[in-house]
């Protein structure tokens, strides 16, 4: 028996899955470079486990090396926008959708797109702190794949914030 060199899941999920042909293939591509881009980092930022120590000494030194490019800001006004409503006040999604743990550094997300802090590395903390809270929630079965078309600019936004931070690293 031959084994096969190369794997399609979108192909097989579509053909397979009831209702997977509603996975929209941007949304399959934009899950499958954030695999990619979490692992790339896990292996530059030398971890396989990017607790907030990790995060914290990466948005560190990323913030020495380098302005914020402008895909980050843009990254950041993004979750701005998303997270924090009208009135000032974080949003129910971000109050409870992101099933934040306890080692995460959720004081610094708050301050950040509550603008109460515009240091850098704040700044970059809390962008790594809520593509991994993404991640997590996508590869540990809280967010289902039918809410993927829904999630998928959510998940290019943190596919972007990764790179851009990687680029200063």
């Amino acid at each position: 028996m031959a084994l096969a060199d190369t794997f399609e899941a979108y192909s097989w999920f579509t053909a397979k899955v009831p209702y997977g042909g509603d996975l929209e293939p941007l949304s399959y591509k934009t899950v499958a470079s954030l695999a990619f881009l979490c692992a790339y980092f896990e292996e530059t930022a030398g971890s396989t486990s990017p607790q907030k120590v990790t995060l914290r000494s990466c948005a560190d030194m990323a913030a020495i090396r380098g302005p914020l490019s402008r895909p980050l800001l843009d990254a950041l006004a993004f979750w701005i926008a998303r997270y924090v409503e009208p009135g000032g006040q974080l949003s129910h999604n971000f109050r409870a959708g992101m099933n934040w743990r306890r080692g995460d550094d959720r004081a610094t997300v708050e301050a950040v797109l509550l603008e109460q802090t515009n240091a850098p590395a704040d700044q970059i903390m809390a962008l790594l702190t809520l593509a991994y809270r993404l991640r997590n929630n996508l590869f540990h079965g809280l967010k289902g794949w039918r809410d993927l078309n829904d999630q998928r600019q959510n998940l290019a936004v943190a596919c972007a914030a990764l790179a851009g931070v990687m680029e200063l690293l």
